[in-house]
């Protein structure tokens, strides 16, 4: 996807996604997507100029007529653009929810994740990807304070702590 050149080769998914437009024929405004699919329609609520979303707004995904992912945030020329928020109802990151900072539909600045297995995440993110200072907070207690880069752990760069 071409996000910014530095995240061209990213992948905001662990499965094969290719970027497109979505049309919602009730409000006749499109909006971007870094995984297209014909499956996939959605709804706009928010403004619209010269056909794309824009402005502060929602945005549900459905593919097959399932509600899969609700965007709420900052719209530009079609794309997430500031600070907002996803919320996954189905899919490989159903029960997850992160609000934070995007930068062309994703995640890239400070954000917060929380996952639906009970772990979540707080620090930086790049390209879709935890990079930067972070903490990690696992469903037994423990957590990772530390560096991440394109989404892993940096050997040597943070210290994991045991429960309490």
């Amino acid at each position: 996807m071409a996000l910014l050149s530095s995240c061209a080769t990213s992948k905001k998914h662990s499965y094969d996604c290719q970027e497109g437009w979505i049309f919602d024929p009730g409000t006749n405004c499109k909006v971007h997507t870094n995984c297209y699919s014909p499956a996939k329609t959605i709804t706009w609520s928010g403004g619209c100029v010269d056909g794309k979303a824009e402005g502060y707004g929602t945005v549900e995904w459905y593919e097959n007529g399932k509600l899969i992912i609700r965007t709420t945030g900052g719209f530009e020329k079609g794309k997430l653009e500031g600070q907002g928020k996803d919320e996954w109802f189905d899919g490989p990151f159903k029960g997850d929810v992160y609000v934070g900072e995007f930068k062309n539909n994703v995640q890239h600045g400070k954000g917060h994740a929380e996952y639906g297995n009970g772990e979540s995440y707080i620090g930086e993110y790049k390209c879709g990807k935890k990079d930067g200072k972070g903490t990690y907070y696992y469903d037994d207690g423990s957590k990772y304070e530390g560096l991440w880069k394109n989404g892993e752990r940096v050997p040597g760069k943070g210290v994991r702590t045991p429960p309490k």
